[in-house]
């Protein structure tokens, strides 16, 4: 997929302040990994019975592991856990999006035989193909607001 007016777009981006430029990364970052989690939610199973979540305890309780069982949660609560979050690596300076659920929904990341499986059963995979499905997506949308935001950076300056 090609970008029209790089160049241009480039030398506006080279004029913004350090934060500037983190700004427009983190926000570009995110409405790419939107269009991921938005497809992902669309494509992770759902069960039909409410069920509890269990309570990881802090690293620090001495290793206990596993809390006892936690809040009672209604069919669909990974679904509407699948979040964003952005990052930024501060020894390399590197921008990018994270597309996962929170915490109380981890089995639905957490067993690798969710999403491949194994040989007794076979795996639902959800979380890959949404990212492999949305790539021209991610590619656009992180051109439309990186174009977006920069060009409102510039007019503020």
């Amino acid at each position: 997929m090609a970008v029209d007016g790089v160049k241009e777009l480039l030398k506006k981006f080279d004029r913004l302040n350090t934060a500037g430029k983190t700004k427009v990364l983190r926000a570009a970052s995110r409405a790419a990994g939107a269009t991921v989690a938005k497809d992902a939610r669309s494509r992770i199973p759902v069960g039909s019975q409410a069920h509890r979540t269990l309570n990881y305890r802090k690293i620090g309780d001495r290793g206990k592991g596993l809390g006892a069982a936690g809040i009672l949660v209604t069919p669909g609560h990974a679904r509407r856990s699948i979040k964003v979050a952005t990052y930024v690596n501060r020894s390399t300076g590197a921008v990018g999006a994270v597309v996962g659920v929170r915490s109380s929904a981890w089995y639905a990341v957490q067993f690798v035989e969710l999403e491949k499986g194994k040989s007794a059963r076979r795996g639902r995979p959800w979380l890959r193909p949404a990212f492999d499905a949305t790539r021209a997506k991610q590619i656009s949308e992180f051109e439309r607001l990186f174009r977006a935001v920069i060009n409102k950076a510039m007019k503020k300056q």
